[in-house]
């Protein structure tokens, strides 16, 4: 570990003890933990806001999502806060979601998800007694395998196989069903249930791991039961959450710079030893915690000179999750929509044709689904009386096939979402739109800093995830370190702030291993 990160060196020689790449939820949790712990901490952010695709935009009287639109695990945010010493609640609260969603199906059928199991299965029976079974049996897998296990693996280290062994020790349920483990997402589900419509109000899950249900890996399908153990919104909008955690990291001292764009990682004898700024500044640190995707890090940042060949041909051979474009929408009356979430669902094999089809192919899925997420539902705040924001999620592809640009066909494609929900569901919208923008994955790269456009970072399958990911503690540079999407886990509100938390656990660690090993006999 070469001279321990440069802990041995006095503060004089640094400006920060550490410096964060990125304000999002795990770089805040990183840079919360480190500064909470004594260390001078600056988070450098390209955007003029925190919390990357856990934020909000104000557009006239509306205020809209960037990305995320729910949060499901709230004990790891609570764990972030007992962490620094603090009580959640006063620094961002939740207001739970019910029912957790509304599906409209391709039969235009509607019927809504309740966040009690018992009732959910009453609902599934009312489909067939076969798939209020399945359900019961769905529930008991969920609660004694990979739900019961999700929650603490969050925080956790899981980067080697002595990692893995340790997790599979301590938590047990974690391969109680090893099929789950062995079998597609796909697969899994249609273990459990036979309607077409429960099969596609229970698909999506599969895209939050980056892929569709006949490629994502069966644990997968169990994150759905996930939100069954709550699901929440923060009041204020998403935003709320990481201002809540960056108000805390600047009471322990922390310093965030926004609209500071980190153009190159410096480097002495492969020791990280600050960053370069876009306006050719330079800081220079101890340590660096990379909050963004781990590609760009060691693709464009780091000196390609400096990086090994084995370590740039397996950064390119680990695929990015899938993009999506989000057309935002203010609109007057609530007639529609029935839920928080609304899923126009075309069916569990309408979600594989899009994939296979359309997004492989680089064009705009024609169909298949569309999410549509209502916040003001929620907290009526985030809009006008009488009015709501919508934002309709659907796949979509950085790079489009024939040298097409987001930038030619945003409009085109705005029309297309309304034009699908009109004639395979029968909702017209237009007449009550009182505000349209159509959010692509161009646009989120350039504004809030996401590689291509990728939601989750990298994508997440059986060997794309955990210990097969790169490691958060770089075994080339000494003194970096990497959190968010493109590490741990993989994307989503916990598992970003627990990389963040891991990120700071290994930081502490090496600085102690370091100064007790220079304080000599």
């Amino acid at each position: 570990m070469g001279d321990g990160h440069g802990w041995s060196e006095p503060l004089s020689t640094h400006d920060y003890d550490a410096i964060v790449i990125g304000a999002g939820l795990g770089g805040l949790a990183a840079g919360g933990l480190l500064a909470h712990r004594g260390m001078s901490t600056a988070i450098f952010e390209q955007a003029p806001r925190v919390g990357g695709c856990c934020g909000s935009l104000r557009h006239g009287d509306y205020q809209f999502d960037v990305g995320a639109t729910v949060v499901l695990f709230l004990d790891v945010i609570e764990r972030f806060f007992r962490s620094t010493g603090r009580e959640m609640a006063r620094y961002v609260q939740f207001l739970p979601i019910e029912p957790l969603f509304e599906v409209v199906d391709q039969e235009r059928r509607r019927f809504q998800i309740p966040t009690s199991p018992l009732e959910t299965g009453e609902l599934f029976a009312s489909f067939s007694e076969e798939d209020g079974e399945g359900w019961r049996r769905f529930a008991e897998a969920a609660e004694s395998g990979m739900a019961a296990a999700m929650t603490q693996i969050f925080t956790r280290r899981f980067q080697t196989l002595s990692d893995a062994r340790e997790i599979a020790r301590t938590s047990p349920s974690m391969t109680s069903d090893r099929s789950s483990l062995l079998h597609s997402f796909e697969k899994t589900l249609r273990s459990y249930f036979r309607s077409e419509s429960i099969l596609g109000a229970l698909s999506l899950a599969s895209y939050s791991v980056g892929l569709p249900p006949a490629l994502a890996p069966g644990y997968a399908a169990f994150l759905s039961y996930a939100e069954h153990q709550g699901s929440y919104y923060p009041k204020g909008g998403m935003k709320a959450l990481p201002e809540g955690m960056a108000t805390a990291f600047a009471e322990d001292g922390g310093e965030i710079h926004l609209g500071a764009r980190v153009s190159g990682i410096l480097t002495e004898e492969r020791r990280v030893v600050g960053v370069r700024l876009g306006d050719g500044r330079e800081i220079r640190s101890r340590v660096v915690v990379g909050d963004i995707n781990a590609k760009a890090i060691y693709g464009q940042l780091l000196p390609r000179s400096e990086v090994p060949l084995w370590a740039r041909l397996a950064l390119r051979s680990l695929r990015l999750s899938q993009s999506s474009c989000m057309l935002k929408l203010g609109i007057e009356g609530d007639e529609g929509f029935g839920a928080h979430h609304t899923l126009y669902s075309g069916g569990l094999e309408a979600l594989n044709r899009i994939w296979f089809d359309d997004y492989e192919r680089g064009r705009p899925s024609r169909g298949g689904y569309l999410l549509a997420s209502i916040p003001s539902r929620t907290d009526p705040s985030l809009a006008p009386p009488g009015h709501h924001v919508v934002h309709l999620h659907t796949l979509a592809p950085y790079q489009l096939a024939d040298g097409a640009s987001w930038d030619d066909i945003q409009r085109r494609e705005a029309d297309r979402m309304l034009d699908f929900l009109e004639a395979d569901f029968g909702v017209r919208l237009r007449e009550r739109i009182r505000f349209a923008h159509l959010s692509t994955p161009l646009e989120l790269e350039r504004e809030v800093g996401l590689h291509r456009g990728a939601l989750y970072g990298l994508e997440s399958g059986l060997l794309s995830t955990s210990m097969f990911r790169p490691r958060m503690r770089s075994p080339i540079f000494d003194g970096l370190y990497l959190a968010g999407s493109s590490v741990h886990l993989g994307g989503g509100i916990p598992v970003c702030i627990g990389s963040g938390m891991i990120a700071a656990d290994l930081v502490c660690e090496d600085a102690s291993l370091a100064q007790s090993g220079s304080s000599g006999p």
